[in-house]
């Protein structure tokens, strides 16, 4: 994994204002992790993809997750803390090694792969959740010799089976935390969505970023480059000086 640069995020956080959660999330990954392109980035499973934008995100910013929301039930804000390594739930595997999922129907055999993001910008254009659901599995299909043409036609058994299969081999592609509300006792489950968390994160932290160079700038003439180029610490330290 390739260490981020300040100058490097702030180019990415850049470029992404003008692309979607995904592509610039995909792009971060391909400036991280060496020898992968795009289309490869995209072919990851979500699993691998996620378990991926999370070693960025400790690389970035460290072990602790600052969470906040509000409970369903009676409204209270509930803030707490948790460490990065509680959602690890997968190693990262090669890209070039793609797990396939096998499966035996009255003597017939299903070959499958994981769902990986291409498949999930397809299946979410459609309406309903059953053809999201749908369209993700028929995507997945690498061989069949099944007497169905389509998954629509899938017995509800074999599709359960192949969902909890892809499950318990992607598990970082569906983190959820338990939370309960301390005032009232609700207890119920969060979906934690690290694109939205990490570029919220990366937002914040280019925003301070301008904020150091414009201030050093102003004060002392130096170029953007020389100011991103020095380690945080000396410029914090330039900054304290200006402020005392």
């Amino acid at each position: 994994m390739q260490h981020l640069s300040d100058r490097s995020l702030l180019l990415l956080w850049e470029q992404g204002l003008s692309q979607s959660l995904i592509e610039k999330s995909l792009r971060l990954i391909v400036h991280t992790f060496p020898g992968l392109d795009i289309q490869t980035a995209a072919a990851l499973s979500i699993g691998d993809r996620d378990a991926r934008l999370l070693r960025i995100r400790k690389a970035l910013f460290g072990e602790a997750l600052q969470n906040a929301t509000h409970c369903p039930a009676c409204g209270e804000k509930i803030e707490w803390e948790m460490p990065v390594s509680g959602l690890e739930l997968q190693t990262i595997q090669p890209a070039a090694e793609r797990p396939q999922l096998e499966f035996q129907y009255q003597n017939k055999e299903l070959v499958m792969r994981l769902p990986n993001t291409m498949d999930v910008l397809e299946a979410i254009e459609l309406e309903s959740p059953e053809e999201q659901s749908n369209s993700l599995l028929q995507r997945c299909i690498l061989r069949s010799s099944l007497p169905f043409e389509r998954v629509e036609d899938y017995p509800e058994s074999l599709k359960s089976d192949i969902l909890h299969q892809m499950e318990s081999l992607d598990p970082q592609a569906n983190i959820e935390i338990q939370v309960q509300c301390p005032a009232c006792q609700h207890a119920w489950n969060m979906l934690f969505d690290i694109m939205n968390y990490l570029w919220t994160e990366i937002g914040q932290l280019a925003h301070r970023l301008l904020q150091d160079v414009f201030l050093l700038a102003r004060s002392f003439g130096w170029p953007e480059a020389e100011i991103l180029a020095m380690s945080r610490t000396r410029r914090n330290w330039y900054i304290q000086m200006l402020q005392s």
